[in-house]
């Protein structure tokens, strides 16, 4: 009988979960805008860098592997305006789920191309300087050639 009530349980919290208002759609599915725009507000909330960039990386979690063509235009304009943030750790998780939108999200690639020019040469360990160029490519836009000046 122990068994049974655990699955009761988890039954209970199952059903909870996918009723929540911010995380489903009428048919009870996970609404993929809603939690994108619910990580981009967490996102620009955060208190600390650190913060915001474990925000941002969870971008890559929802966007990652799947198919987001039930994305708006409005929730990939929504994460297009983060690159407006001067945190370089947001930029690269920021620029990862864009390139998961495709060419849906060529509407970033100035603002890519302005961030890339300004931070390809500098020697930074996590930049998004190697996020943005294979963004771009699945965006379908071949990357500028690498355009450091040798000293």
């Amino acid at each position: 009988m122990k068994l049974s009530r655990i699955a009761y349980l988890i039954a209970i919290c199952c059903v909870a979960v996918g009723l929540h208002p911010d995380v489903t759609t009428s048919a009870g599915k996970p609404d993929i805008n809603q939690q994108i725009e619910s990580t981009v507000s967490r996102v620009r909330k955060a208190k600390t860098e650190d913060m915001k960039s474990n925000a941002a990386q969870h971008l890559i979690d929802l966007t990652d592997n799947r198919d987001n063509s039930d994305v708006t235009n409005e929730t990939i304009n929504s994460v297009i305006s983060l690159l407006d943030m001067p945190d370089d750790a947001v930029r690269v998780w920021v620029a990862a789920a864009l390139g998961n939108f495709g060419p849906r999200a060529k509407a970033a690639v100035p603002k890519l191309l302005t961030i890339l020019a300004d931070i390809e040469c500098k020697n930074l360990d996590f930049s998004s300087a190697s996020t943005i160029p294979v963004a771009l490519g699945r965006m379908g836009v071949t990357p500028p050639p690498r355009n450091c000046q040798q000293h």
